[in-house]
């Protein structure tokens, strides 16, 4: 039976790959460590133990313990302890173990031996994910990095540059003229057209759930009109993809704030309405106008792009309008302090 368990657990130690190097064993008296408890097996055998530490994507150590009943204990932790020891329970013979190498993704281990040193875009204790966003980046300057939002489905490619001695991220969609008229699933993930493209209503929900970011809409890129709010953020698509925001930042902005209720120009406010496309079109605005935007029942006169006149109809001041012209849109969030 022991040549069979040592023969799976070999088994598993190839699956896991070059993170398993060696086992170690310890006899512990004391409590020395703090252990996160993953969850507890049934086992009959510390080598069953560590084989189950072993099956699990996320063990990096555990204790096996006899307990005076004869029942066995067999739990598994989600640290690697820096002592020799896990928290084990009192009066019980226990032994503990921990993974040789915790590192994943190509991370290795530090001389020290209580810490990973990551590659370019890994990060955490482990090396086990991407950075959240450009916050965790720990160098200056600026760095094309790979991030992923807590609980995103996938990694997104930014521009990590340091403003103002913080590091803050740069998530841009620069959309032409005329590339708006796409379908509600195209503007949920993203689209590209030319050298058009845009980041996707779900990736801008998953960014603006974890922090403060502030939203920039450059209405001409080339001629620096824009609009500025801060504390951003767009809802859940149940939600309709929403979006809510605290300040409108007039001192850097060059035009009125144009998600507000305006009366004189007759715009509504624009805060908590849904996204609209012409194929989820609550208002019919979306397929009048050629273009995907936040629309309220009366079609309002603020547009990022209007496709017939090909400009921005913006709010100059609180009682007019402006056609801005517009070569290329831009809508960009920043993560900021």
């Amino acid at each position: 039976m022991l040549l069979v368990l040592l023969f799976h657990l070999s088994l598993l130690v190839l699956a896991r790959g070059q993170q398993i190097t060696q086992q170690k064993y310890f006899a512990c008296s004391q409590r020395e460590s703090v252990n996160t408890t993953l969850l507890d097996v049934p086992v009959t055998r510390r080598m069953q133990c560590m084989a189950k530490c072993l099956e699990h994507s996320q063990c990096k150590s555990g204790h096996f313990c006899q307990g005076e009943d004869d029942t066995n204990v067999c739990s598994l932790g989600s640290d690697w302890p820096l002592g020799d020891c896990d928290v084990l329970p009192a009066n019980e013979k226990c032994s503990s173990f921990k993974i040789a190498n915790p590192c994943e993704n190509g991370g290795t281990l530090n001389p020290e031996g209580y810490s990973c040193a990551c590659t370019e875009h890994r990060y955490d204790t482990f090396c086990q994910r991407y950075r959240y966003d450009c916050t965790e980046l720990g160098n200056p300057g600026s760095n094309v990095m790979a991030i992923q939002p807590k609980n995103y489905h996938t990694a997104l490619l930014v521009v990590c540059q340091q403003q103002q001695n913080s590091l803050v991220g740069y998530f841009t969609g620069q959309i032409a003229p005329g590339d708006l008229n796409k379908t509600y699933e195209q503007y949920k993930v993203n689209f590209v057209v030319g050298v058009s493209s845009w980041m996707g209503l779900e990736t801008m929900h998953a960014l603006t759930r974890q922090g403060e970011y502030r939203l920039t809409i450059k209405l001409n890129l080339f001629t620096g009109l824009q609009v500025v709010y801060d504390d951003f953020n767009v809802s859940s698509e149940a939600e309709g993809y929403s979006f809510n925001y605290s300040t409108f930042r007039e001192d850097l902005s060059n035009y009125a704030d144009g998600f507000a209720a305006i009366p004189s120009i007759g715009s509504g406010s624009l805060v908590g309405l849904p996204f609209s496309t012409f194929d989820k079109d609550p208002y019919g605005c979306a397929a009048r106008y050629g273009a995907g935007w936040w629309y309220d029942a009366n079609c309002g006169p603020v547009l990022a792009y209007d496709p017939a006149f090909k400009r921005a109809r913006w709010p100059d001041t609180s009682s007019t309008v402006r056609n801005a012209p517009t070569f290329i849109f831009s809508f960009k969030l920043m993560r900021y302090y």
